[in-house]
């Protein structure tokens, strides 16, 4: 091995005699070595460390540019359709963008196929993606009639898109992927002996087998974790956790409705004696403030409980770092990311067992309590607010379960696994030319006409502004009509 005195001449050596390696280009991992005559040192060193260096990195760069070669082969030319129910700023929709700029670094052409337009439409544009729309997921299989011959592979994004793997199963290969823990009876005879599905958590894969098992059905159900950028600046739990004259910080971010239950939190912080109301906070963080389940959380707020609203950006970091605790208490939610992300900021978490992300919950980082239970749920608060001392090092096992299960890399290389093992597959699809077209999305047409006939006579008739909205309006009609079906 070189001396502490000779790694300090080499330090003190010019550049136009110092010996390099390095990457030429870290995307294509294509190694490369620049070579330089030594100059004459001060004292002999050990120039056998320095062979030994560069043969390891060699090497090493050397295999990792054969795999990229071998996957670029794979997957080059190759053009996928991932469909979505819509593009807005939620859980199955966000896991599909996380995906579909994978996939582009993997190297593969990707086309959106959604019913809904929604927000995420500015973030897929942005990566130079193609979006469609067709009005509905039953037409879904028309719209793609003409085109499906350019696809490789569709990803169909949650049961709504059941109609793509009924009517296209045996024209070209679909991985079905799943967000839910029940699919319908319907949908199960629809779908027939399909057989390619990922779903996203342990508790999902048993809630879809049991939907099999009703029709004596087993299917081979592979399990994709979700993963979550790691935002956070600094692994830590905020100091209002770990001071005694401050209060407990709790927070529940999702969208308001039933499935989230944050009615159940603000039961179970009601129940709480007056000394412990008064020792924490309650955050609700979310869309939703319109519905009527909303309007059922409005008679339980007082001083210690805020509505938040729509967090994101900024707004969204800050509340994380600053919260104590994140409570999920969800009826029903196969893999939802705020356990993820909360993970990701070192915070302890309180869940419900209906909570398909509790595989990174123990007892050393949080508490899983019955689904419903309002009196155990006050409980886990009671405890929570005991030991604020502790929450500290909770958060240092929340961070390791988010190392261990919900970082990129991961996800990345299962993803990488599938889609290998799928294009490695030698498939007997039917010719696409085969496939009929239904024709009862022609009955659209006579409403067109009629709508047509009506906006005309508007047109020719009334008043200047109801004429331009009335004749706009049937160009757009017409327009979503024909972008679906041709």
């Amino acid at each position: 091995m070189t001396s502490d005195y000779d790694k300090q001449q080499i330090k003190k050596t010019p550049k136009s005699g110092a010996f390099k390696l390095g990457r030429k280009d870290s995307n294509l991992r294509d190694a490369w070595t620049k070579t330089r005559c030594l100059t004459t040192w001060r004292r002999p060193i050990n120039i056998n460390y320095y062979i030994l260096l560069s043969s390891r990195l060699i090497v090493k760069n050397y295999f990792l540019l054969c795999y990229d070669l071998g996957m670029n082969n794979l997957y080059k030319n190759k053009k996928i359709l991932l469909v979505s129910q819509n593009l807005n700023i939620e859980g199955a929709p966000l896991v599909l963008y996380n995906l579909a700029r994978i996939l582009l670094d993997f190297g593969f052409k990707v086309d959106i196929l959604s019913s809904q337009n929604g927000k995420l439409f500015y973030k897929f544009k942005q990566l130079g993606i193609n979006i469609y729309f067709a009005k509905n997921n039953k037409e879904y299989p028309y719209f793609l009639h003409k085109k499906i011959i350019k696809y490789d592979l569709i990803i169909a994004n949650t049961i709504i898109s059941y109609k793509i793997v009924e009517k296209l199963k045996d024209y070209v290969p679909i991985i079905w992927y799943l967000h839910e823990s029940y699919i319908p009876d319907y949908i199960i005879k629809s779908v027939g002996d399909f057989n390619n599905i990922c779903c996203v958590s342990d508790y999902a894969k048993e809630g879809l087998e049991k939907s099999y098992n009703k029709f004596n059905q087993r299917r081979d159900i592979g399990i994709i974790y979700n993963y979550v950028e790691d935002n956070s600046s600094v692994n830590k739990i905020s100091s209002s956790c770990v001071n005694a004259d401050t209060k407990v910080i709790f927070t529940i971010l999702g969208t308001i409705v039933e499935r989230k239950n944050q009615l159940d939190l603000l039961k179970a912080y009601h129940l709480l004696p007056e000394n412990y109301k008064n020792q924490c906070i309650i955050n609700i963080a979310g869309a939703g403030n319109n519905s009527e389940y909303f309007n059922c959380l409005k008679p339980l707020i007082d001083d210690n409980i805020k509505y938040l609203g729509v967090v994101s950006g900024e707004k969204k970091v800050q509340l994380f770092e600053n919260s104590s605790v994140f409570v999920v208490p969800s009826l029903d939610d196969p893999a939802p990311l705020v356990v993820m992300e909360a993970c990701s900021y070192s915070k302890p978490i309180i869940c419900s067992e209906k909570v398909g992300s509790k595989y990174m919950v123990s007892d050393k980082n949080g508490i899983i309590f019955k689904s419903g239970d309002i009196e155990a749920l006050k409980n886990a608060l009671i405890y929570m607010i005991d030991n604020k001392y502790n929450l500290t090092d909770m958060g240092k096992v929340s961070r390791e379960m988010y190392e261990k299960y919900a970082v990129k890399e991961k996800y990345i290389n299962k993803w990488d696994s599938i889609l290998t093992e799928e294009f490695s597959k030698k498939h007997s699809f039917k010719d696409v030319n085969e496939l009929k077209t239904d024709y009862k999305y022609l009955l659209y047409i006579f409403p067109l006409i009629l709508s047509i006939i009506y906006n005309f006579i508007l047109y020719k008739f009334c008043k200047k502004e109801k004429k331009e909205y009335s004749f706009i309006k049937s160009l757009n009609i017409l327009s979503e009509i024909f972008n679906g079906y041709n």
